[in-house]
């Protein structure tokens, strides 16, 4: 059974290889996903804030197309992050089975036959494989997402602060004040 497992475990090098690069191209489109998802969300927010500016001046359909191909970007780098991280898990899936009937077929090959406390036992050393890689998995997303994340967060905090009085909040109550209080 040595040899049978060092055989099956043969087809888990070039899994973990094609993982790891799955990994790092879901990383590069979902890093792209958020700065589109920014980027939407900006120009929303403007939209928002400015829509009288912008319906008297006739720019909605400038809006539109704005927002419109900010969000198409995004579903289109959703998309990739999506089936990506589909591939990781068909992957992650495939090693550890496929190991253990690489590793079963070479023992029916080299000893004859195959006792069934050997089948449980390479079952057990699977699963635990399999454990293993989704531990791996899921350290190498947030390895991508957490500093993506701070990035954010600190270009967030960074912004300055409106000053109070300059832009109005946008209200319902007061139908006709103005976008900007000269002073």
């Amino acid at each position: 059974l040595k040899m049978a497992g060092a055989i099956g475990c043969l087809y888990i090098m070039p899994c973990t290889i094609a993982m790891v690069f799955s990994q790092i191209a879901m990383i590069f489109w979902w890093r792209k996903y958020q700065g589109y998802q920014d980027k939407r969300l900006k120009s929303l927010t403007e939209t928002l804030l400015h829509i009288r500016t912008i319906k008297s001046l006739a720019w909605e359909s400038l809006s539109f197309k704005r927002l419109n191909d900010a969000r198409q970007a995004e579903l289109l780098c959703s998309q990739k992050t999506i089936t990506l991280g589909g591939l990781c898990m068909s992957i992650l899936h495939t090693s550890p089975w496929f190991s253990m009937l690489i590793a079963l077929y070479a023992n029916l090959i080299i000893h004859g036959g195959v006792q069934a406390h050997q089948i449980i036992v390479v079952q057990r050393l699977m699963m635990s494989l399999m454990d293993s890689l989704g531990i791996m998995q899921l350290g190498l997303r947030k390895f991508a997402q957490v500093p993506n994340s701070f990035r954010r967060l600190k270009t967030y905090l960074s912004q300055p602060d409106r000053p109070e009085g300059v832009v109005r909040e946008p209200t319902l109550s007061v139908a006709n004040s103005p976008a900007v209080r000269l002073q």
